[in-house]
């Protein structure tokens, strides 16, 4: 025989009349749960029975304070973790880089004028792409009306303010909860 919807009707507060009934009539044939009904009347007359015990002056300010203390010792713990993860994968990139570019290691001259050669086109691309940009704006200024320059400009400024907005919640401390 099933039990659980009977246990669990003890313990609720309000019962509809058809839960009621059935209650009580398995009460009056089942010993587990009579016994069950029992011990909680016990346990809730030796609840009410007691007198509450007021709490030691300054519990408040002294638990507050040990959240306060652990919270500052949870955001330690997390700046020293997110530090170690990313010197850790520095150190990884880092040996990784020197593998790779072993050879290119034992000529140092090489080496330094493939990176000038390199700055130089990423400043190259830069300054096209540049180019590419304005000319394309001087295009569409006139084609497309202020009320649409106006909105993205909106838009825009939008955009920066929940970057900043999102960036200080992020890196707020107060955001660990225990």
């Amino acid at each position: 025989m099933t039990h659980l919807p009977f246990q669990d009707w003890l313990f609720e507060d309000t019962l509809d009349v058809i839960q009621a009934d059935a209650l009580h009539s398995h009460l009056e044939t089942c010993v587990e749960c009579r016994s069950l009904e029992g011990a909680f009347q016990q346990v809730e007359h030796s609840l009410r029975s007691t007198s509450q015990v007021a709490p030691a002056a300054g519990f408040t300010l002294r638990w507050q304070e040990k959240l306060e203390v652990e919270r500052g010792r949870l955001h330690k713990h997390q700046i020293r973790l997110a530090f170690a993860f990313g010197l850790g994968g520095a150190l990884i990139l880092l040996g990784s880089l020197a593998i790779l570019f072993w050879p290119l290691l034992d000529s140092l001259d090489a080496l330094l004028w493939a990176v000038v050669y390199q700055l130089y086109l990423a400043f190259t691309v830069v300054h096209q792409v540049g180019g590419i940009l304005a000319a394309l704006a001087r295009a569409l200024a006139p084609a497309l009306p202020l009320l649409f320059w106006v909105l993205i400009l909106g838009l825009l400024t939008q955009a920066s303010v929940l970057w900043v907005v999102s960036y200080r919640y992020i890196t707020n401390p107060r955001r660990i909860e225990i």
